[in-house]
């Protein structure tokens, strides 16, 4: 079981998403606690030239996030729409 943790920006534009999108994320967080590399049931990559680092895509958003298996964490680091986060 992975705890996850959101940086304050991210829980900032988790907390002022839309009821669909975040309904959305809750269910992602809540599966990730238990799947942390869920590449069957999401949108899901590793970011190239960084260790450990994923990407998940849902509707217009993505987020980034880190998995430390030592520690069972899985940090958020990013969450942006689509169109921001690929310019």
């Amino acid at each position: 079981m992975y705890t996850i943790i959101l940086t304050n920006k991210v829980k900032k534009k988790y907390e002022d998403l839309d009821e669909k999108y975040f309904k959305r994320f809750q269910d992602l967080f809540l599966h990730l606690e238990t799947h942390p590399y869920p590449a069957d049931e999401y949108d899901f990559v590793k970011l190239g030239g960084m260790n450990d680092c994923y990407r998940i895509r849902i509707g217009d958003y993505r987020i980034s996030y880190y998995i430390d298996t030592t520690n069972g964490i899985i940090r958020v680091f990013e969450l942006e729409r689509r169109e921001k986060a690929y310019k």
